[in-house]
């Protein structure tokens, strides 16, 4: 029987390291704090974009033309304040890139697995809108079209496309995106599923491999775009609330078999315990 506790306190120690994983933020923003002023562009003074400005990763910018991206108060999920991605014209492309980083001094790349969350508000639901999981190469691992003419929010996969379900304009809804880990070495696959606006009720959700081959191996960073339209007369937004990114947790197959053990052996103890003072009486 002292061998047996000897065992289990050796199982306890043992599994301990993975019983205590956590997960790590690597991007959490959700545009409410001081960094962030009403309704100027990102990258106007005072700037929002570059290093030591969030508390994760940070924020950087690829317009093309006139469009804008700015903190919004004209509509948002969490409270003041949304991110707004504005195009004007035709060839105008908003867009706003999201780099990785443990802290906001510097960026990052992880292998491990990922889920990204958002939330997103089309103001006119025909017009399409990205969201795009990126390695260190640039190339598009999870893809999302936001709307579009059948006013649909799809995943886009290595072997084709799934609806996950109409929205409506101007309305709020929420993405969740699982991708795997070791991207370009592993099962390479991404799961991606709409909610509505507090993510109690699932619309659709759709299961697939990357939207292209990762050559970097990692992944690095997520892009949303927002773009003009061939006669284009009024400005188009799309707006993006309380966007995070963290690594999922993943305990190994033999941490759970220890667990395992050290219950059985834990519960062949009791029971013997048991048996003995029945028998003394």
């Amino acid at each position: 029987m002292k061998n047996k506790a000897v065992l289990c306190a050796l199982l306890f120690v043992a599994i301990l390291p993975w019983t205590n994983a956590r997960a790590v933020i690597l991007f959490d923003e959700n545009f409410d704090g001081a960094l962030y002023h009403n309704n100027l562009p990102f990258d106007q003074a005072p700037s929002v974009t570059g290093l030591n400005k969030l508390n994760y990763g940070y924020w950087s910018i690829n317009n093309a033309g006139a469009a804008v991206v700015s903190a919004s108060t004209a509509t948002s999920l969490s409270s003041t304040r949304s991110m707004a991605l504005t195009s004007n014209a035709a060839g105008e492309q908003a867009q706003v890139v999201g780099n990785l980083g443990v802290n906001g001094s510097a960026g990052t790349t992880t292998t491990e697995a990922l889920v990204i969350k958002f939330a997103f508000n089309l103001q006119d639901v025909t017009r399409m809108s990205l969201f795009l999981m990126r390695d260190g190469n640039g190339a598009n691992l999870g893809y999302l079209t936001l709307g579009g003419t059948t006013s649909e929010v799809k995943a886009i996969f290595g072997s084709g496309s799934s609806s996950l379900g109409t929205v409506s304009n101007n309305t709020w809804y929420t993405m969740e995106m699982i991708m795997s880990a070791n991207p370009g070495n592993g099962t390479n696959i991404y799961s991606a599923s709409l909610y509505n606006s507090d993510g109690s009720s699932q619309i659709g959700t759709a299961t697939g491999t990357f939207a292209a081959v990762s050559t970097a191996k990692n992944y690095r960073y997520f892009t949303a775009y927002n773009q003009g339209y061939a006669g284009q007369t009024v400005p188009l937004t799309t707006y993006f609330d309380n966007i995070s990114v963290q690594t999922i947790p993943e305990p190994s197959g033999l941490a759970y078999i220890m667990l395992g053990g050290l219950g059985l052996l834990l519960l062949q103890k009791y029971r013997r315990a048991g048996r003995s003072v029945v028998s003394s009486r």
